[in-house]
């Protein structure tokens, strides 16, 4: 029985030998092939190292002259503000010492050299144009190597300086080749390998810094050949390096065969970093690793040999179960851990160890879960040592749970995690369970329904706040139109009370109308769906709305309304008119308000010099001498709905938007609109824009030519104006006598002929009237302009005007020349009599509107002043009336933009792409209540002429018929 038992032994044992032999093998065979390949990954790795090694250390080399031109250029800004005559030295010294520079010179195209060291020191100014001549070019670059100072070798690193925008001198800054070289090092790769910079004909430029023969050559090429190598592989090598190319090749340098690895400078083109590091350098990292995976591979037969022998001796130990059980606890932790977002640890109550760590903790934690057991010293992140100090630490005798913020490291980002610690027993020990869960979205829920109930909590109050402002402002002008109508009524036979009565509700209606426009405005802005449009307008004529409006309000308080204009080099730009004519307006019209009578308003206009060649500069001012603004108020100025809450503004009307509303105009052009006030004294606003120059906006004046030659005496007693006057007039090419008051312009006049006086109105001794007077009295019979600032001239008599044209400030240049072309070119002017309504005098128009009232309003007020009216009901009955009219029966079609069937774009587009033989050239004039600039833009672009808003404006009416319609004086 034993014998048998044996011999079953020794069959199992030689069986298992068996097994063994042929693991053995096996493995044997397959490690082979996994050498071999180990082999290639790794010297295919290796060489995309030094690859990645060069292109790093090229870019230090890239990032350093990069930073050097940037320093140079911003001394060169600073050294430009001043003029190249003019520079700070102590800076210039400083510079030179912080950066090392062998030397540092300031060029102008006079010739004019300065230099921080004398040329015996830092070495004289590098002369060849090749080195020095981009900086004059207007370049910033970085020169060829070259011999400075005590024989050294350098580069001229240099840029422009410039002066009123143009190229004025260079700034140059020499350094040493050793500067670039300290920025890469002098080795790489443990000190075996070195590199070279050169450029595109393979010169040497940056030789490494190491003792060595090839010191000798400044042709790479030599060194190349030195070594033996192939011509062919030579001038492979240079055909990539003149064409910038990025590479790698193998050549013998010096006896042993060298990896060469080349990329381009960016910063200096044609320059080329090379890095050389010896072959048996690159092999020998990948000799070491494949013996460590050959004794790897022994290790792990071994292994596989022992795991064997391990199974048989199972057979004999009874640790089945025992396995079984932990394997079963394990696939149960993992079961968990991949199902759940909390990340379990088990710690020892003595050691504080970690036992175990849930899988999961990569995932949850960004944290390895090895790193919580290991004690080899990496758990070093922040994060990880911030967990391990709370498990350390807390010693809770029941469960205990905290809600904690981390920042982690490992992830980059700061998280919320829910920690929970149990104390346990498992198997008669004393341990932890410790629970970490990341609550960071959960947590962030939670605050963003907190912020979103605050939110709706503002917006609430803020509608209420709006609701309530609206119902006072509304209510306001509303109360007016009620009680003026009943006032009117009971009056119904005083003329003279209801004609009042229907002033003031006018008045009132036209506020309630700004009152409306502001808040569509605000709507706009808050919803983001505001839009700009880019279109050229003449600066001048925006000026000119403008006045038109704002003189008549001061002129009923009193005030005085001044505007001047300083260096105006361009009147013709691009950008929004609309909306910048809002924000001039708002601005204009804030000072009247808060201005008392007898008060001053200044709008001051000045051109600033241009940042870009293409753009001008402007910088727009209303200050005025009102009441000011309080100094507690003025954060809050441009707050919606927020008005400052004293006696004098509360009985100001206004809703608290016309400078909010202004100010995201402005920030939307790309500007600035900031505030200055001294309560009491007054405020001053400044708007800073920058616009677009158009086509053609330097090109110039149109008649010009007609004032050539031409002998004026002109007359201010203000300096600046009679200035700004004898330039415009001289650069039209007129004879200018200027004197500065009007006595002595009428004893100018007596000693010579003049073609033109030019008089202000208000002068010291008589004002421009009379000296006109006096020098036709003379026998004289000049041309006459009156420069007036408009606030007392138009109250004259016209019989009392002795002028051929009126010339109002601001004085632009276009306008001034315009005027005297009209003059010397025997312009015909309107009547001085006529009406503006005369327009509508025996007109025909179609007006498509489809509401019965505002139809019959619009009727009955044409109808009044001469001109007949048809009407249609919709957009598609317009065009059928308009397609089977006779040709000329309308003069001009009014549309409506909302409207039944069809609405006033589609008619439009209809109308212009029918066959009448109108159909491109009837105006079409938009009568709508969409009055926003938005509005505006798309009835243009449906192919309409003009706009004009609800309730409609008469006067406004009378304006676009006169740009539209030809005859009776009319453009």
């Amino acid at each position: 029985m034993k014998k048998k038992e044996f011999g079953g032994k020794k069959m199992v044992f030689l069986a298992v030998c068996l097994c063994l032999v042929l693991t053995a093998l096996i493995a044997l065979f397959i490690n082979k092939g996994y050498v071999q390949s180990i082999q290639d990954l790794v010297r295919s790795t290796t060489k995309s190292n030094i690859s990645e090694l060069t292109v790093s250390k090229a870019q230090y080399l890239d990032e350093k002259m990069h930073s050097e031109l940037l320093s140079l250029q911003s001394l060169a800004s600073s050294i430009s503000m001043n003029g190249p005559e003019l520079f700070d030295r102590t800076l210039v010294d400083e510079y030179s010492k912080l950066h090392r520079a062998t030397n540092l010179w300031i060029t102008d195209f006079s010739g004019n050299c300065w230099s921080v060291r004398p040329a015996d020191e830092g070495g004289g100014f590098p002369e060849d144009e090749s080195l020095s001549g981009a900086a004059l070019r207007g370049e910033t670059s970085i020169s060829d190597t070259f011999i400075g100072a005590q024989g050294k070798r350098q580069v001229l690193f240099q840029t422009p300086l410039y002066e009123d925008g143009r190229v004025a001198g260079g700034l140059y800054v020499a350094h040493s080749v050793e500067m670039l070289q300290n920025t890469y090092g002098g080795t790489t790769y443990n000190d075996a390998g070195y590199s070279y910079v050169l450029d595109a004909d393979g010169s040497i430029v940056l030789s490494p810094v190491r003792f060595s023969s090839l010191q000798l050559y400044s042709q790479f090429r030599q060194v190349l050949e030195m070594g033996g190598n192939s011509p062919e592989s030579i001038s492979a090598f240079m055909d990539a390096i003149r064409s910038s190319a990025r590479g790698s090749a193998i050549f013998s340098i010096e006896g042993e065969e060298q990896f060469l690895s080349f990329v381009p400078l960016d910063e200096k083109p044609g320059w080329n970093f090379v890095t050389v590091i010896p072959l048996s350098m690159v092999e020998k990292d990948g000799t070491e690793i494949i013996s460590l995976a050959v004794r790897m591979a022994a290790v792990v037969i071994a292994a596989i040999l022992v795991t064997l022998a391990l199974a048989v001796l199972m057979l004999y130990h009874g640790t089945k179960r025992r396995r079984e059980s932990e394997l079963y606890i394990q696939n149960i932790y993992q079961a968990i851990s991949q199902n759940i977002d909390t990340v379990i640890f088990i710690v020892d109550d003595k050691t504080a160890q970690v036992e175990y760590v849930f899988e999961n903790a990569q995932e949850v934690l960004g944290i390895p879960a090895g790193d919580f057991s290991s004690s080899d010293g990496r758990a070093a992140g922040e994060f990880q040592q911030a967990l391990q100090t709370w498990m350390r630490e807390e010693r809770p005798t029941e469960k205990t749970v905290w809600e904690r913020r981390f920042f982690n490291d490992r992830l980059g980002a700061y998280a919320w995690l829910k920690l929970t610690a149990l104390p346990v027993t498992l198997r008669g020990e004393a341990k932890y369970i410790f629970a970490a869960t990341d609550i960071t979205q959960d947590r962030k829920r939670r605050e963003d329904l907190n912020a979103a109930v605050a939110a709706a909590e503002q917006a609430n109050a803020a509608k209420s706040r709006f609701l309530s402002n609206m119902s006072h402002d509304i209510r306001t002008p509303m109360n007016a139109v009620i009680g003026m109508s009943k006032l009117a009524e009971i009056h119904i036979e005083d003329r003279a009370k209801v004609k009042e009565c229907l002033r003031k509700i006018e008045v009132s209606s036209k506020h309630l109308l700004n009152l409306i426009n502001d808040v569509l405005d605000m709507s706009k802005i808050e919803s983001g769906k505001m839009t700009l449009s880019a279109e050229p307008f003449s600066l001048p004529e925006l000026i000119e709305g403008d006045l038109a409006i704002v003189q008549p309000q001061c002129l009923a308080k009193e005030q005085t309304f001044t505007v001047e204009t300083k260096n105006i080099r361009h009147e013709l730009l691009e950008g929004d008119p609309l909306r910048l004519n809002q924000v001039f307006l708002n601005l204009t019209s804030n000072a009247v308000k808060f201005t008392p009578e007898q008060g001053s308003i200044t709008f001051i206009i000045e051109e600033l010099p241009q940042r870009h060649m293409e753009y001008a500069l402007f910088r727009f001012q209303v200050a005025d001498s009102g009441i000011g603004i309080a100094p507690e108020f003025l954060p809050k100025l441009f707050t919606p709905f927020t008005r400052e809450s004293s006696k004098t503004v509360n009985h100001t009307e206004g809703t608290g938007l016309g400078l909010p509303i202004a100010k995201n105009i402005v920030e939307a052009m790309g500007g600035q609109l900031l505030v200055e006030s001294v309560e009491g004294k007054g405020t001053t606003f400044t708007v800073e824009l920058e616009f677009k120059l158009p086509p053609g906006a330097e090109d110039e004046l149109d008649g010009a030519s007609v004032l050539k030659g031409l002998r004026v005496l002109l007359a201010d007693d203000n300096p600046t104006d009679l200035e700004l006057l004898k330039t415009y007039l001289t650069s039209f090419g007129m004879e200018v006598d200027a004197v500065r008051s009007g006595e002595a312009a009428v004893r100018a006049a007596g000693k010579a002929s003049y073609a033109l006086v030019v008089a202000d109105w208000k002068l010291p001794d008589i004002d421009g009237m009379e000296v006109v007077r006096c020098i036709r009295a003379g026998g004289a019979d000049p041309r006459a302009m009156l420069v007036t600032d408009g606030d007392g001239y138009m109250e004259m008599d016209s019989a009392e005007k002795p002028l051929d044209t009126i010339l109002q400030k601001p004085i632009f240049k276009s306008v001034l020349c315009r005027s005297l072309v009209k003059i010397f070119s025997d312009r015909a002017s309107e009547p001085a009599d006529s009406s503006p309504q005369d327009v509508l005098s025996d007109r025909r128009f179609l007006l498509v509107e489809d509401n019965e009232l505002n139809r019959e309003i619009v009727v009955q007020i044409f109808e009044l002043s001469g001109a007949s009216v048809e009407t249609a009901e919709d957009g598609r009955a317009g065009a059928e009336a308009f397609e089977a009219s006779a040709p000329g029966r309308f003069d001009a079609i009014f549309m409506d933009i909302q409207m039944p069937v069809m609405d006033g774009y589609e008619a439009t587009r209809h109308i212009r792409a029918s066959g009448h033989p109108q159909a491109r050239s009837i105006p079409i004039v938009a009568m709508s209540a969409n009055v926003l600039a938005e509005d505006v833009r798309a009835s243009r672009a449906a192919g309409m002429n003009a706009h004009t808003g609800k309730p409609i404006d008469m006067d406004d009416i009378c304006r676009i018929l006169k740009e539209l319609l030809p005859g009776r004086g009319n453009a």
